[in-house]
């Protein structure tokens, strides 16, 4: 989801009282649209296998106590949502690790727990991610009997040698396979995660890929430009000159390439990864994180964005829909990173909470910044005004470096948003750092 940031304590002083429907947060107020509202990941951190290139908080156990992991979940999502002022959770979303390892009851047992500790919206998107293993099918339609309807299938390449380079244990057969039965079961709600940029790779392989891939999709599709991350064994194999990543050129003619073989069979981009046919198949979820919306994370490793509410008015469990006041400085949370320590804290406190912090306003919307300009849509003056910020065009209007960007087509201002462009995309990574070197001028 997000990188972990650096711990650091500030002293700050609250005016915790509910001032005509907003909450004040040190000298911003937040709607109460803001704090009533969120999305839910669950994190599920067990795998049967470490992929070559995941650096992912996940764990090999072939013992796993589902009961008590189930339990653990949904005692942390009950506690976690007691210090919120939500009502509602629009969207929940199990990941992992491989989260269709996890028993159906488990799913079932956390959306119930959510239904019961405040309001799941009628319709609300349930996602889980789904690696193509064993007897993946039967168990895809167990998972909609408990309340998943919507999948994303890591079919991530369509030969069995790349497969076997990202330390896979799938076939390209099982894969499609399962891509096939999701789509029956989730139509129009099934995605597929695909890979690029693979050592060795040509451009023209790539375009076999999209090729083959395109004309079996649902309607939507996520797109990933491989990284090679510390500590994963892709990067160790380059560190040791066994394999080589493509030059940034040719990562940038497969990223073209894919944007314009699936533009013309129907996809838009509306974030840099992610493509959809439809605004119907388009990630609810995904985009709650992209527009700066409030997240709560359960399990080990999960990340939380919330505002929480004062001690003095946290709510009862009794009190579902009743009066809350919220703190008003939003939060960044860490849950514990093992599985065992995290479900002896559970246990024992009711969460397995490791790291917290408040954040400041520069924080909240460098983050917005970061990843608002990763989608389509961009970052909204509206929703950048809700997080308590000068106009855009205050922020991000006087330098020259600034000035050269929109000049050079990279950003534009347009509907009322700050917008990279698509040639503002594949450069977004070197862009980012001015913003927010803007933001902490405009911001402090």
């Amino acid at each position: 989801m997000f990188a972990m940031y650096l711990m650091r304590q500030k002293q700050h002083i609250f005016l915790n009282k509910r001032m005509f429907g907003l909450f004040l947060a040190n000298d911003h107020l937040y709607p109460e649209s803001y704090v009533e509202e969120a999305s839910l990941y669950v994190h599920w951190p067990y795998c049967r296998k470490r992929c070559t290139f995941c650096n992912f908080n996940k764990y090999l156990e072939k013992d796993v106590n589902h009961e008590r992991m189930r339990n653990c979940l949904v005692k942390e999502m009950q506690h976690i949502i007691e210090e919120t002022a939500v009502k509602r959770v629009h969207s929940v979303f199990f990941g992992g690790g491989t989260p269709n390892l996890a028993e159906p009851a488990t799913i079932e047992a956390v959306l119930k727990a959510v239904s019961d500790s405040t309001q799941l919206i009628t319709g609300a998107e349930v996602s889980m991610e789904t690696n193509p293993i064993g007897n993946n099918s039967a168990k895809l339609e167990d998972f909609k009997a408990a309340g998943i309807n919507r999948v994303s299938v890591g079919v991530q390449a369509l030969d069995d040698d790349s497969l076997q380079l990202l330390g896979r244990e799938h076939s390209v057969e099982e894969a499609l396979k399962t891509l096939e039965h999701a789509i029956r079961l989730f139509p129009n709600r099934t995605s597929a995660d695909v890979i690029y940029g693979l050592p060795g790779q040509s451009l023209g392989d790539w375009s076999t890929t999209l090729s083959q891939l395109i004309p079996l999709l649902d309607d939507h599709v996520s797109v990933y430009q491989l990284t090679l991350e510390r500590g994963t064994k892709l990067f160790k194999m380059c560190e040791e000159g066994r394999i080589s990543p493509p030059s940034e050129d040719l990562l940038a003619d497969m990223y073209d390439l894919t944007y314009d073989k699936l533009r013309s069979s129907g996809f838009i981009a509306y974030e840099i990864s992610n493509f959809s046919r439809s605004l119907e198949a388009q990630s609810i979820h995904n985009k709650a994180y992209w527009h700066g919306k409030q997240y709560i994370g359960i399990g080990p490793g999960a990340h939380s964005r919330f505002v929480p509410l004062t001690p003095l008015h946290a709510r009862k469990s009794s009190d579902k829909l009743g009066e809350r006041v919220a703190q008003g400085m939003r939060e960044a949370r860490i849950q514990t990173l093992e599985p065992a320590p995290w479900m002896k804290e559970v246990e024992s406190f009711g969460h397995g909470t490791r790291l917290r912090r408040q954040q400041t306003k520069r924080e909240v919307l460098g983050e917005l910044v970061a990843v608002g300009l990763r989608t389509s849509g961009g970052v909204a003056e509206s929703r950048w005004r809700e997080l308590g910020a000068p106009s855009l065009c205050e922020c991000f209007v006087e330098s020259p470096w600034l000035a050269w960007l929109f000049k050079s087509g990279l950003l534009e201002f347009s509907n009322n948003s700050l917008l990279a462009t698509q040639s503002g995309w594949k450069v977004l990574d070197r862009i980012i750092p001015h913003l927010l070197d803007e933001l902490e001028r405009a911001v402090g």
